[in-house]
């Protein structure tokens, strides 16, 4: 449903609108500009920097990840476009943290305005649709890296903007820029191919001819095709099927159960995009409410029963970790209503796009919990702004629309709470990945050899910390051949990834440090249950909880050589 008045109007309202998100956007991730590399970002770098030395052979060099030195072909489960825009940011401005987190402001804008534009179509209420996906944890947590998450559904939504418009208005060129959008979602993030039976899905509804489209959607097709032959030329193995087989691989391994996998991805999908639990009073009937309470309720007794979720203990010697099982509860029901009001939506509305947001909605849940490798904020993200327009498409019908002052009051009020939790999850996640620069800095500084001792400074753990520590002149310990000589000393991030143990009676522990990071909001913390970027973390995408939780690392210093295939415990 578009929305009423003239041509200039519409025209006049989209542009305050898209003023109004852009600005927005910027104001809620500039104050993340200077946030440490973190996580993956990493892996983006070192290829964005082997982009700028070789741009056509962009995975041609070798690193240290897992604790062995591989190709990074191997390594690299996500295609180059985002490295590309790194390359082409860090060849103007350097290196530097601030300039290219606030480069990676443009497609945040691009992912909230094409947003705004799709739900222009469906919504009395676009505006609601694009903020409901910027207020969400999920947006602001993948918005302040530098993985290719957001970039990758900028382009989607701008994609379905296109296709759309080039359906309706049998306009070719539409199609085909839409074909070219889809091929450059997938060649950012590989889940950007789902485009393709969804906006082929959405054709076929739409009884559309297909010798109008399926010649634009041939575009990604032969695209990523020739990608796959290219890479397999270039490094043995085309890296399209290559990422789907590793996904798939490491799911199978981790062995969860359905019933688990299926609940910890409503946990997820609930807490990222935790904006649509302040709007189920307005969605919901009192009896459906009323229903939600009681779900929650049989999954907090369910939960108490197997006194575990994920892996992770919620009754222990000290009582019930009441903390943790409530926000399990809170979030798994969100979780479940999100899928349950895209159902309600096709049923009630039986339309094209009806099916599409449930199939876009389904599709990304199915894929974040069964296929795969692990549960995390972001493979949950692209469900963010079908979310949002759901949530604008559902306010309409319940006849709540942003007209008069009270109703836009009701309209918007709910994203006051859903703004400052966001943030905090934010502020915990910087926190976060700050710790690892501030440690990295610290034990370089107070360890790095200094003549006349010839001692090396060798690290384990990976992510933000490993670009940190290389950068102050250490080296990652490879598992595979590296001999530890006496005198020597590790730095151990026990919280990070990768990470083995040193063996008995070879090594002096000199020193713990503990860094507090921030106490309201956790996002990657085994012992509070929190794990957003893997649920073999934590059940939980965050936690929130009045709690300091610190970033522990060990200094020990080599007292007899190591050979590592001879590891014993820690």
């Amino acid at each position: 449903m578009k929305r009423k008045g003239t041509g200039a109007e519409n025209k006049s309202n989209a542009l305050r609108d898209t003023l109004i998100l852009s600005a927005l956007t910027i104001l809620l991730l500039i104050p993340f500009a200077n946030k440490a590399f973190h996580i993956d970002d990493p892996l983006f770098l070192w290829a964005a920097a082997q982009i700028q030395k070789n741009p056509v052979d962009f995975y041609g060099f070798t690193v240290n990840w897992y604790g062995y030195v591989m190709p990074m072909s191997e390594v690299m489960k996500n295609p180059p476009l985002t490295s590309y825009f790194i390359a082409l940011v860090a060849s103007i401005t350097g290196w530097g943290e601030a300039p290219i987190h606030i480069s990676f402001i443009l497609p945040a804008i691009a992912l909230v305005t094409g947003t705004y534009f799709l739900a222009r179509r469906f919504c009395a209420d676009p505006l609601l649709a694009a903020l409901a996906t910027l207020i969400t944890p999920v947006f602001l947590v993948s918005a302040t890296s530098v993985m290719s998450d957001v970039m990758m559904l900028a382009f989607w939504a701008w994609a379905m903007v296109l296709w759309i418009r080039g359906t309706e208005r049998d306009e070719l060129s539409s199609l085909f820029l839409s074909g070219l959008f889809i091929a450059m979602s997938a060649l950012t993030k590989y889940f950007g191919m789902s485009l393709v039976p969804l906006l082929c899905a959405y054709s076929i509804l739409n009884r559309k001819n297909p010798a109008r489209w399926v010649p634009a959607m041939l575009i990604p097709v032969v695209i990523l095709a020739g990608y796959q032959w290219l890479t397999h030329g270039m490094y043995g193995r085309g890296l399209l099927f290559d990422a789907a087989s590793y996904a798939v691989g490491r799911k199978i391994t981790m062995a969860a159960s359905l019933a688990e996998s299926g609940f910890i991805g409503l946990v997820f999908a609930g807490g990222c995009m935790i904006t649509a639990l302040f709007y189920k009073p307005l969605l919901w009937s009192r009896r459906a409410l009323l229903g939600y309470l009681i779900m929650a309720v049989v999954v907090g007794v369910v939960l108490l029963s197997a006194g575990k979720s994920a892996g992770m203990r919620l009754v222990t010697q000290e009582g019930t970790r009441w903390e943790l099982l409530v926000q399990l509860m809170i979030f798994g029901v969100v979780g479940l209503g999100i899928i349950a009001l895209s159902i309600r939506d096709v049923i009630r509305r039986k339309d094209p796009f009806s099916a599409v947001l449930f199939l876009w909605i389904a599709g990304t849940f199915v894929f974040a919990s069964f296929v795969n490798w692990t549960t995390n904020g972001r493979t949950v993200l692209p469900m963010a702004p079908a979310m949002g327009i759901l949530i604008s498409r559902a306010m309409e019908e319940r006849g709540v629309t942003a007209r008069g002052a009270s109703r836009a009051l009701r309209t918007y009020l709910p994203l006051i709470p859903a703004v400052f939790i966001s943030l905090m999850v934010a502020w915990g996640d910087l926190s976060l990945a700050n710790s690892n620069r501030t440690m990295a800095e610290q034990i370089s500084e107070k360890y790095r050899p200094r003549p006349p001792l010839a001692r090396k400074l060798w690290f384990e753990g990976h992510w933000g910390f490993q670009w940190y520590m290389e950068d102050k002149g250490a080296a990652a310990i490879n598992f595979d051949s590296e001999r530890l000589s006496t005198g020597d000393v590790v730095a151990v991030p026990l919280s990070n990834t990768n990470i083995r143990p040193l063996p008995v009676g070879r090594f002096r522990e000199v020193e713990e440090i503990s860094f507090p990071t921030y106490r309201w909001a956790s996002v990657m913390s085994p012992k509070s249950g929190a794990g957003f970027y893997s649920s073999a973390f934590g059940p939980l995408p965050f936690v929130i909880l009045p709690a300091v939780y610190r970033d522990t690392y060990i200094v020990a210093e080599i007292t007899g050589e190591i050979r590592f295939y001879q590891m014993m415990t820690f």
